[in-house]
């Protein structure tokens, strides 16, 4: 629920009616912002907004809230959602809104622990957004996920190759494409979805720095993302390089658009052929860029923006590469 001011001076309250599920919108009658404000908080109290809707089933929310959020999320997640209903509806049967509590989501949590934390995460970060979603409509008056303690990971290090590995790799690839791809990802960092879906018109190759603007490559975080090209990285770029003003992929398989799937199978038959470890994958690539940066000394900081990380937070994990630099701060602050 906000205030917007409209083109006649008076504002208006913009609020979700839990009713129709759809924005709506009320005149305040005022003009001056403090009045406006206090309208709101009296139509917060009067009008019950969080007055919850009858009961309705499970899988008919489950099917409104997918059809409400496909157009928001890529398609990977839309999967994933599909995935934690289903199998949220085996553990609980047939049952509707009102059924719904704290104590259930708990139950189900430790269910899926049983599978592995990582399942039983993935279905806490869907489950907060399904209940927000009914929240908002109704359904429910709290996000019941928000009440359960988020299954914590143990740290574990992100395996990662050398550059004398990557080169391993790509003497024994015997496919251009798979190798381009490959190597661009060590020297970039970025993402397998981001990279089958980088285009030509995405790189600026005279100021060498590729922009993933949301437009032509949707970034994990929707965030507009810039990363300079090393000498490695622009020459792999440039040298696939159509005629000027081609919008195509950079990276295709026999002419047509990479498929992650592929790729993923492709770079794992290489690791294999190498005989490195075999928990590699495509996806160890950018762990690979990230680690070779902190090695050479590049602050975390800049690191996490290459990376395209919400927060710093996430790229901490690689700290521990950098003992030199740790060192170096220790001293300075206690040998005078």
């Amino acid at each position: 629920m906000y205030l917007i001011k409209r083109q006649s001076g008076y504002y208006s309250v913009r609020y979700l009616n839990p009713v129709t599920g759809k924005l709506s919108l009320k005149s305040t009658g005022k003009k001056l912002k403090t009045e406006a404000t206090q309208f709101v908080i009296d139509f917060k109290k009067s009008y019950q907004v969080t007055k919850q809707l009858p009961p309705e089933s499970l899988t008919v929310l489950f099917f409104n809230f997918l059809k409400s959020v496909e157009s928001k999320y890529a398609a990977k997640t839309i999967r994933s959602f599909k995935i934690t209903f289903r199998e949220l509806l085996k553990f609980t049967g047939a049952i509707n809104s009102t059924q719904l509590s704290k104590e259930l989501f708990q139950e189900y949590q430790t269910h899926r622990l049983k599978v592995s934390v990582y399942t039983a995460r993935l279905d806490f970060a869907n489950l907060s957004i399904f209940c927000e979603h009914l929240k908002e409509r109704g359904f429910i008056t709290e996000n019941f996920i928000k009440q359960i303690k988020k299954p914590r990971l143990p740290q574990r290090l992100p395996l990662f190759i050398s550059e004398m590995q990557l080169n391993e790799l790509l003497t024994i690839s015997t496919n251009k494409d798979i190798s381009d791809i490959t190597a661009f990802a060590f020297y970039t960092g970025l993402r397998l979805n981001e990279l089958i879906n980088l285009r030509f018109t995405d790189i600026d190759f005279e100021k060498r720095i590729l922009i993933l603007n949301n437009q032509t490559t949707l970034t994990k975080s929707r965030k507009v993302r810039s990363v300079p090209l090393c000498n490695a990285a622009y020459q792999i770029a440039n040298n696939r390089n159509p005629a000027a003003g081609d919008s195509g992929f950079l990276f295709t398989y026999e002419q047509r658009q990479f498929k992650g799937d592929h790729l993923s199978h492709a770079f794992k038959k290489l690791i294999r052929k190498a005989g490195l470890n075999d928990k590699i994958k495509f996806h160890s690539l950018r762990h690979s860029f990230a680690s070779h940066l902190v090695q050479k000394g590049v602050p975390i900081l800049t690191v996490s923006k290459l990376l395209g990380h919400a927060s710093i937070t996430t790229s901490l994990i690689y700290s521990h590469l950098s003992p030199e630099s740790l060192q170096t701060e220790i001293n300075k602050a206690f040998n005078n």
